[in-house]
């Protein structure tokens, strides 16, 4: 895994320079693999962002294990994504106030699948529901996972606190 991180200096620098004293100066288990100029028209490394991909992991409740599988995973994202629209409540970015957005055009493309977790003995632990997704992300149009993971929950059935999802972020997109 890594992370982009953007900063501006004072004065100018060689790339290769700051890289070596990024090395020396940040603790162990942060290592910078590069540095480089970033030379666009546009001002941020957010202004080139056109969208990401995100993984997100949701534990099946008990109750529902027996009916999820593969074919359910597959027919839920598909009667999802064939809403015209999908509400969801975000905060204006201006305004800060709380609106009803249709975000289903920020949605590129969304897939599911069932996994099953197995502890060392190979007895399954848990089922899951694993959703691929390709979201807008930037400065023009964001779309944050939290928003697809209520809102598909919620059309899904699926009663599960959010604190026992996961997400990850595999990839950003210039």
């Amino acid at each position: 895994q890594y992370e982009l991180v953007e900063f501006e200096t004072v004065a100018d620098h060689e790339p290769e320079d700051i890289l070596k004293k990024m090395q020396e100066a940040l603790p162990e288990g942060i290592d910078p693999l590069s540095c480089q100029r970033f030379d666009s028209n546009v001002k941020s490394l957010a202004g080139e962002t056109d969208s990401a991909e995100y993984t997100a992991w949701i534990p099946v409740p008990q109750s529902q294990q027996g009916i999820w599988n593969d074919a359910k995973a597959t027919e839920q994202v598909e009667h999802y994504l064939q809403q015209t629209k999908i509400f969801a409540m975000k905060r204006q970015k201006k305004t800060k106030k709380m609106v009803s957005s249709d975000i289903r055009p920020q949605i590129r493309n969304l897939s599911g699948r069932m996994i099953l977790l197995l502890d060392e003995n190979e007895n399954k632990t848990g089922t899951w529901l694993e959703l691929t997704m390709l979201l807008d992300c930037g400065s023009t149009s964001n779309l944050s996972p939290e928003l697809v993971l209520n809102t598909f929950c919620s059309f899904a059935d699926l009663h599960v606190p959010r604190y026992e999802m996961e997400v990850e972020r595999k990839k950003i997109n210039f």
